[in-house]
């Protein structure tokens, strides 16, 4: 069933949201789940910066060179990417609740480690594999992030909400690297 569920949230987002919001998943185990997956993220992270030294952009280096400072930073991440999930979509007239934005966001994260996997895998044989996997990543995070929302919310159109994560990202984006200089938490090579 889990494989199954991969492989449609791969190539049919939409479908593996209907499933994923459909197992109804409470929110304490949801929150450990998304716990697990940001320690596990972190440890892959560190094996990747250690496979390949000076290959971190600065921002990913911080985050690893303090770990538990770190994995709070995901933590935090994961639980604002479905605070945003919930609260944009209902802006705009959706109709899913905050569990379920959790549900999505956590998945999609679990998700994202075996991509990651793939990506460590790539990295130690083909380099340039790799590349083109990162690559073909952030275009598949967008569509299927976009999917899962519009599952999750009931939208029938995609592309408004294709926009819509786009736009929310680059503004979350830009207002955590106004928080993070803020607080002096700027990484050396932006300074």
């Amino acid at each position: 069933m889990w494989s199954q569920l991969v492989i449609d949230s791969l190539v049919r987002p939409r479908d593996a949201a209907r499933r994923v919001l459909s197992l109804n998943v409470g929110f304490q185990v949801l929150a450990e789940t998304a716990l697990a997956v940001v320690c596990l993220g972190m440890v892959l992270g560190y094996l990747s910066v250690l496979l390949t030294p000076g290959a971190a952009d600065a921002i990913s280096a911080t985050i690893l060179a303090r770990p538990l400072a770190g994995a709070a930073v995901q933590a935090a991440i994961v639980a604002i990417a479905a605070l945003l999930v919930y609260r944009v979509g209902r802006l705009f007239g959706g109709g899913g609740d905050l569990q379920g934005a959790l549900a999505i966001v956590v998945w999609l994260n679990m998700v994202m480690l075996g991509i990651q996997v793939l990506q460590i895998v790539a990295l130690l044989v083909m380099p340039p594999v790799a590349q083109m996997l990162a690559i073909a990543t952030m275009i598949w995070i967008v569509w299927a992030m976009a999917s899962f929302v519009a599952e999750l919310h009931g939208f029938q159109r995609l592309l408004p909400v294709i926009g819509a994560v786009i736009l929310t990202a680059f503004l979350a984006l830009f207002a955590l690297a106004f928080l993070m200089s803020m607080f002096g938490l700027v990484p050396q090579g932006f300074r």
